[in-house]
């Protein structure tokens, strides 16, 4: 329906007559148009999440992050990945805005979905360590870098990549191969100074 109809004509009026259900039963889990899209964000980056996750449990940790960030490049394209990016503004927007809250109260809902991922990744380069006796000096700073690299390139190079697979595909083992080899150079270096992790 937001793809439909967009957040200004979203209303619970439609939702009901979309879903076939009455109004109340919406009004009885949800209090209002914010507290609905703030459910189903979470409900939609828990599913991508799980999605991008279950692309490679059992490849060697080169061969799964590099299916995993095919997989990221090729959501954020979509029409559904638009639609989460925009949904993600109209929160913080409605936010900034007051309506639920003054900007100072937490974090906006773009930094909570970043560290949400920020700390699945960090699950997984642990795991893959543990698995696969890597050394990874620093997991903190190694997940940002993995999904910072991922979000610039996509910002980057506009919707005009994530329509071609194959190039989705070689830049993802690209940017797999030359992430892994860092890791590889700074477990050889040891720790920098001030590293934490």
């Amino acid at each position: 329906m937001l793809l439909a109809t967009g957040f200004e004509s979203f209303t619970f009026d439609r939702v009901a007559r979309h879903a076939r259900i009455g109004k109340a039963t919406i009004y009885s889990r949800f209090a209002n148009k914010h507290d609905l899209m703030t459910a189903l964000l979470k409900r939609r980056v828990s599913e991508q999440n799980g999605f991008i996750e279950a692309q490679a449990l059992d490849l060697p940790p080169v061969e799964a992050f590099a299916r995993r960030a095919t997989e990221v490049l090729k959501t954020i394209g979509t029409p559904d990945g638009l639609l989460l990016d925009r949904l993600i503004d109209w929160l913080d927007q409605e936010r900034l805005d007051g309506t639920t809250g003054s900007p100072g109260q937490g974090l906006d809902f773009r930094s909570q979905v970043y560290r949400f991922f920020l700390e699945s990744i960090k699950k997984s380069l642990r795991e893959s360590a543990e698995r696969n006796a890597l050394r990874i000096v620093d997991v903190d700073t190694a997940a940002q870098f993995w999904l910072e690299g991922i979000l610039g390139h996509v910002r980057l190079t506009g919707a005009g990549l994530q329509t071609d697979s194959d190039a989705i595909s070689n830049w993802a083992k690209a940017y797999t191969a030359f992430f892994f080899s860092a890791i590889e150079y700074m477990a050889e270096k040891g720790r920098p100074a001030g590293a934490a992790g």
